[in-house]
């Protein structure tokens, strides 16, 4: 009666190692997310996506305006704006207007990017997935090798021993002996180089799950995975892969900012408008009139060194190696 009680008490310690142990395994759905979590190339990665979204939006609008204050023929012997007529305290305000198309093709650019990130974050991702499941599956396969070459070691010992018994009974050659004991030795060297490379799969795998989810047992069952999708959708997906799309979006950016650099050789436009505060009075006995000046339009634009195409005139590009507005 008294070992039953302990057996009673026993066994809840028992059942409850067995489920911790259980809840201890590190299955192939686990190994992802801890990869996952882990990774910090693809957040980075996704971080500037999201940056350089907001960038394009600030991208395709208009600079700032420029603020102006400043003093006009302010008379250096007394310093008084009352003095002179033309004297005026001038508080002005400046727009520049880029040339036509340079802010649509920067904005197409950087949004080109920003899509050029996401894609680049996804194919991390999915990187991160592929070399964890790799490695998972190869330590599961070491494991699974090696409990198979213990199994077959019982068998192989008591081969060994039936041999030797046949062997003192008359029945067997000292070659058959010796035959199984080559076999049992040839099987405890599969068995280490199982455990080698069981060590070495698990350092890989700790590399994307960290030491102590990497030194996990695995569970027994194979995981149960998707069926290989055939030829043609293979050959269809491959061109909606991340990679594919993010140098699809990275030749995209190029093109625009191609194209903004072509849109730089139009006139742009530059707004000034500033107003002239006057103090004092006109002999007749009038309040001086404030100036409103400095109204018009500043058209700019720039010269290209020579030729289009012609890489002598441009020295800098011809030791680039490229002509210019390439």
């Amino acid at each position: 009666m008294k070992h039953r009680i302990l057996l009673l008490f026993a066994f809840p310690p028992l059942l409850a190692m067995g489920g911790a142990r259980a809840a201890e395994t590190l299955g192939l759905a686990q190994a992802e997310q801890a990869a996952l979590a882990r990774a910090v190339s693809a957040p980075a990665i996704e971080a500037r996506a999201r940056a350089l979204s907001e960038e394009a939006v600030a991208a395709g609008e208009l600079p700032d305006p420029k603020l102006k204050l400043g003093m006009m023929n302010l008379p250096t012997d007394s310093f008084s704006r009352a003095q002179e007529a033309m004297t005026q305290l001038q508080l002005g305000v400046r727009q520049a207007i880029p040339p036509r198309g340079t802010l649509r093709a920067r904005r197409a650019g950087v949004q080109a990017r920003a899509r050029a990130a996401h894609w680049r974050a996804a194919a991390a991702r999915r990187k991160v997935l592929r070399e964890v499941r790799q490695a998972w599956l190869e330590v599961w396969y070491q494991v699974e090798g090696g409990r198979l070459v213990d199994s077959l070691r019982t068998l192989f010992e008591q081969l060994v021993e039936v041999t030797r018994d046949y062997y003192a009974a008359g029945r067997k050659n000292q070659q058959d002996v010796l035959r199984a004991q080559v076999e049992l030795s040839l099987l405890d060297d599969r068995r280490t180089r199982f455990r080698t490379g069981e060590e070495a799969a698990r350092a890989v795998l700790a590399r994307w799950v960290g030491a102590e989810a990497a030194g996990r047992e695995l569970p027994r069952d194979f995981p149960k995975l998707p069926p290989l999708p055939d030829v043609r959708r293979l050959r269809t997906g491959l061109s909606r892969h991340p990679e594919v799309l993010a140098a699809v979006a990275r030749i995209e950016a190029a093109r625009q900012a191609l194209a903004e650099a072509r849109a730089r050789y139009r006139p742009g436009l530059m707004l000034d408008l500033t107003h002239g505060s006057r103090v004092g009075r006109n002999p007749d006995g009038s309040p001086r009139a404030d100036f409103l000046s400095a109204i018009g339009l500043d058209r700019s634009a720039v010269v290209p060194p020579g030729p289009a195409g012609s890489p002598a005139a441009c020295p800098a590009a011809r030791a680039r190696g490229r002509t210019p507005g390439a």
